[in-house]
């Protein structure tokens, strides 16, 4: 094999990781680097490997939609790690220049959802205080800034400030 075929077969293979359907946005960012420095190193063009400038955009589009409908999909399961699932998914349509529209989904639902994992997030806490926990201070704190966060109330979790004041050890 010719160092042109070899450098042909392993754009053409790069090209082929990006157009499969679910390829996270760092594969794909790894792929489309690779894919360019195996064209620039094997002297290929677009064209030699069956692609185009045009294509290479529809598919880094697809990989950022698809990365941010994962991101999505944590949000809608409930999560811990709302803010950090929520800041990606925000980057994902940034990198992808696509809407919350085109992932199915608004500000409106986002809203909700950031209510919906704050709860989730206090009720967890409170249970670890409820059944004991060595890490009392950390996890009285995170159950206050998670319910200042989704502007809920402690009866919005099953709790009190009684029963709250009942934890202290």
């Amino acid at each position: 094999m010719s160092d042109y075929q070899y450098a042909k077969a392993r754009a053409q293979m790069y090209l082929n990781k990006m157009r499969n359907e679910g390829i996270s946005i760092i594969r794909c960012e790894y792929c489309l680097t690779d894919l360019r420095e195996v064209i620039t190193k094997g002297n290929l063009t677009l064209a030699d490997i069956g692609t185009s400038e045009d294509e290479l955009r529809e598919l880094w589009v697809k990989c950022c939609k698809f990365s941010a409908q994962r991101w999505l999909d944590h949000l809608r399961n409930e999560t811990v790690n709302y803010e950090y699932c929520l800041d990606c998914l925000r980057k994902e349509i940034a990198k992808g220049v696509i809407t919350l529209e085109d992932i199915g989904t608004s500000e409106e639902e986002l809203g909700e959802l950031w209510v919906k994992c704050c709860k989730f997030s206090a009720q967890c806490c409170l249970e670890d205080l409820r059944y004991g926990t060595v890490e009392y201070e950390a996890c009285l704190n995170h159950l206050r800034e998670a319910v200042a966060k989704g502007v809920i109330t402690l009866e919005d979790i099953g709790t009190s400030e009684e029963e709250i004041a009942s934890f202290v050890p």
